[in-house]
């Protein structure tokens, strides 16, 4: 629900970043209107047994606060599970392209779960000039960077401790961009090498 939250640009309606206006606030009639909007989505999200006990509240806020109190220690639940599989997924076998993906969708999961703190600034949506949104986002960033970083294979361990030494450190694109373009370097290589025993083992059977 967060996820689809997000993406409709309303998560400010449940963690407090866009309260409800005073009747007399210019923007009062959409505000009220979207508020509505979002507590259809959550409460048609719902079983009935659910939704009914919970259908009282006035405000998204307060709905989803209703939620969590009452059925929040089943996302503690699942939030240590996700975050288990992100501490254990490392790139074994696969590509650095595949574990890329594969760690992104368990990070997305996990961050669905995870409340962003309501902005200090004032009473308006989270931006990128918000000081709230900008602290969380570059600390995201920056776990996300290094549980990547700390997953790749033994082959990266010289590129790994380069990339977690960096000052400043290097964001999460960069790193995977320079895992990407040793990883075919790498790969030239290789064949380069199998070219080579190749020739060789065909010069020995003349």
């Amino acid at each position: 629900m967060r996820i689809a939250l997000k993406t409709k640009k309303k998560l400010g309606f449940i963690n407090g970043t866009l309260p409800m206006s005073e009747a007399t606030h210019p923007d009062y009639k959409a505000r009220d209107q979207s508020n509505t909007n979002v507590m259809g989505w959550i409460l048609n999200s719902l079983v009935d047994s659910i939704a009914e006990a919970v259908m009282d509240n006035e405000t998204a806020q307060d709905l989803w606060k209703d939620l969590q109190e009452r059925y929040g220690e089943a996302d503690s639940i699942r939030l240590a599970h996700v975050r288990g599989y992100i501490l254990t997924c490392k790139q074994g076998t696969a590509s650095v392209t595949d574990y890329y993906n594969r760690l992104g969708v368990l990070w997305t999961k996990y961050l669905s779960f995870k409340s962003i703190p309501a902005c200090e600034c004032a009473a308006t949506p989270l931006t990128t000039s918000c000081v709230t949104y900008a602290a969380v986002k570059e600390s995201q960033e920056q776990d996300y960077t290094i549980e990547f970083i700390t997953g790749l294979n033994d082959n990266f361990e010289m590129t790994k401790n380069q990339l977690l030494l960096m000052d400043p450190a290097p964001d999460l694109k960069s790193a995977y961009k320079y895992a990407l373009k040793l990883e075919r370097q790498m790969g030239k290589q290789s064949q380069k090498d199998n070219s080579g025993v190749d020739s060789v083992a065909l010069a020995a059977s003349q």
